[in-house]
């Protein structure tokens, strides 16, 4: 049986949505720079993940040269994750394999967002907040260096009054992926959502995203009475530095998170084919659908 007769299988084998995904819905601005003025002049640092305001993003496109190289695409942890995974399935040509739940701004920014993630055949549970701007990750790349800028906006916000309104389908759900970005403002969704999957078939996996992540936030979590989400999260998954910063190596990969969906894509065409790594996909839906 080869990798697309399996993964056929295991994707009819399902109750779509099989997968949902929360994080932060953020519109990607990808640019490559030239030199390393702009990033001096803003005290940047190449492979770092920073937060600043909207203000100061926009300063910064505002000094972006017109001939460097832009692009603009849905980002975000999670909201890059479900639409590869989508893809991998079988991307729009199938109903929903995959439900990503985040904030988003009533702004031309969350509608491009909303637009590109419904083409790629995601199902989406957007909370709008319009008082709120559609968050943004600006990428400045250089060769193989990134430095990544980002302000949440609406994608800081998604409540437990959200969380409700998804009316997701729990009993059909085989993976719950939370990213970790989204513990900074979502801790308590996360808990809720931990609680009331605990006694049903799905695996919950979350990774640790940027270096600052486990410096400031999964450190705090971890020492939270009872363990509430470290200890019935299992695997985690996270780039090297980070697996390194809380001393983990070699995790085991359920989910394949991408910080930049076209690196990401180069990787899988360039390595594997598609639907020879969809055999890892096909094992882990297997698995967990046999319960």
């Amino acid at each position: 049986m080869n990798g697309k007769q399996s993964l056929q299988k295991a994707i009819a084998s399902l109750q779509s949505p099989a997968v949902v995904a929360f994080g932060n819905a953020l519109l990607d601005v990808v640019v490559t720079i030239r030199g390393d003025e702009l990033l001096e002049k803003y005290k940047l640092k190449g492979d770092n993940e920073i937060e600043h305001p909207e203000d100061v993003i926009q300063q910064i496109l505002a000094d972006l040269p017109t001939d460097w190289d832009q692009r603009v695409a849905p980002g975000g942890c999670a909201q890059n994750t479900a639409r590869i995974l989508q893809w991998l399935c079988g991307g729009s040509s199938i109903p929903p394999v995959v439900i990503f739940c985040g904030g988003i701004g009533n702004d031309s920014r969350g509608t491009t967002v909303e637009k590109m993630v419904k083409a790629a055949g995601v199902q989406t549970q957007y909370a709008v907040h319009p008082e709120l701007p559609t968050g943004i990750a600006l990428s400045l790349s250089r060769d193989s260096s990134r430095s990544l800028i980002a302000n949440l906006g609406a994608a800081g916000v998604f409540t437990l009054l959200d969380l409700e309104k998804c009316n997701l389908p729990l009993e059909n759900l085989k993976i719950i992926y939370i990213e970790g970005f989204f513990l900074t403002h979502g801790l308590d969704v996360a808990k809720e959502i931990i609680k009331l999957t605990q006694d049903k078939s799905a695996i919950v996996a979350f990774n640790i995203n940027g270096e600052y992540m486990v410096e400031v936030s999964l450190i705090a979590i971890s020492k939270q009475p009872h363990h509430h989400l470290l200890g019935p999260c299992k695997p985690m998954e996270g780039i090297e530095r980070t697996i390194v910063c809380v001393g983990w190596r070699n995790s085991e990969l359920l989910i394949v998170t991408a910080y930049y969906i076209s690196i990401f894509s180069t990787f899988i065409m360039q390595t594997y084919n598609k639907h020879g790594f969809s055999e890892m996909l096909c094992s882990t839906l297997f698995k967990y659908n046999k319960k």
